[in-house]
């Protein structure tokens, strides 16, 4: 691994608030940034001789690829950050609004959605949960272990010594006692990853899907219902449960479409397709009130959003859209001289009269959801067939 860690052809992928390094400007403006290792050299030796190792003994990490967080108020990894941040070539963007990463190479937006779930996994998880003590990272970050393990195996040990609280010489004088996960076969120190159903819901008929909308989100943007599946159900238990708890609609027949990872922070999204009931299709959202909006769409609705430039718009760029037009009611308002209280009653209503009429805005071709609304409508899914009607 460290053969790896030094070649040429190694790639670090930098992210900053588990937002990743992109160029900035010119033909690759969006795309995604790696540094070789000549480039973090510097700031990963520093790093590890402030955390009191020895460099010129070795570093350990995985094979042709590496993840390296730059979190703010801390050296060496300050001075990195700055340097990229003022070269005027980079930036740190997030994700979730990064319009051209849908133009990234899958092996590229993979590494990045690997990145991002283990740096956010390794930084939350300093401590062990069984005996407080910190956790030490090996396997190439995709497992945390108890320091204590490294007095047990290595009495005296000086990769120990950076876990030890001073005055301490050992982890039999730190009055923390004996750490079971030193001893048995546990599951402590592995990374998580949270599956979450998110489901195309069919009305008996075939001709129409169940999308719904948060009240944050801009308006006319909407999706397929999703949730956690929670312990001790199957994939199809959680469908049926999150669609009646959001929308107060039955599913019958469910079925595994496709998954996609999501690193938001490490989530496992579950493609689902399903069919809702005859005579259990009525939408009711005050079983949970997370919904503002729930209705079936027609084919035609759909296809005519895939089709609008809108669906290419992430959530955060219609935000922006959004915050435009309140900035301008707000100077309609002024220049109106309606007072706040009453213009916003005003507003209210207008928008409860125009969040039907607002075009159908879907989420963009890279999320799953898209993926989902589109096979369905174009023919493209297997579906459930419902005992009776066609598809």
């Amino acid at each position: 691994m460290n053969s790896a860690l030094t070649s040429p052809d190694a790639k670090f992928v930098l992210l900053k608030n588990l937002n990743p390094l992109c160029h900035k400007g010119g033909e690759r403006d969006g795309l995604l940034a790696t540094l070789s290792w000549d480039q973090v050299k510097p700031t990963i030796t520093e790093s590890v001789k402030l955390s009191g190792g020895d460099p010129s003994k070795g570093l350990v990490y995985g094979p042709d690829a590496f993840g390296l967080s730059l979190p703010q108020g801390q050296t060496p990894t300050e001075r990195l950050r700055e340097e990229l941040e003022s070269s005027g070539e980079y930036d740190f963007v997030d994700t979730r609004a990064l319009a051209r990463s849908e133009g990234w190479e899958r092996y590229e937006a993979a590494l990045v959605a690997q990145a991002r779930s283990m740096i956010d996994w390794n930084e939350r998880n300093q401590f062990c949960p069984a005996c407080s003590r910190r956790q030490y990272s090996l396997w190439g970050g995709y497992k945390r272990g108890c320091s204590s393990a490294l007095g047990v195996a290595a009495e005296g040990s000086e990769f120990a010594k950076p876990f030890l609280p001073p005055p301490h010489r050992s982890f039999k004088e730190d009055g923390k006692g004996f750490c079971p996960s030193t001893k048995v076969l546990s599951n402590f120190c592995y990374s998580r990853l949270d599956p979450v159903v998110i489901m195309c819901i069919i009305s008996p008929d075939g001709e129409k899907i169940l999308l719904g909308r948060q009240k944050s989100w801009p308006k006319g943007m909407m999706s397929c219902l999703a949730g956690f599946c929670e312990a001790g159900e199957s994939l199809e238990e959680s469908v049926r449960r999150e669609v009646f708890e959001e929308a107060g609609v039955g599913v019958g027949a469910v079925i595994y479409h496709s998954t996609q990872p999501w690193p938001f922070p490490n989530s496992l999204m579950c493609g689902m397709m399903g069919v809702a009931i005859e005579g259990q299709d009525k939408i009711r959202l005050d079983l949970d009130n997370e919904l503002e909006e729930a209705r079936f769409f027609t084919r035609q609705e759909v296809l005519e959003a895939l089709s609008s430039s809108t669906s290419n718009f992430s959530k955060d760029d219609l935000a922006k859209i959004d915050e435009k037009v309140r900035k301008e009611m707000e100077e309609e308002r002024k220049a109106k001289g309606i007072s706040e209280e009453e213009w916003t009653k005003t507003v209210e209503e207008r928008e409860k009269t125009e969040i039907r009429r607002t075009s159908l805005r879907l989420p963009p071709p890279s999320a799953i959801a898209h993926t989902l609304v589109a096979s369905w409508a174009r023919k493209e899914a297997v579906i459930p067939l419902p005992p009776k009607g066609k598809m």
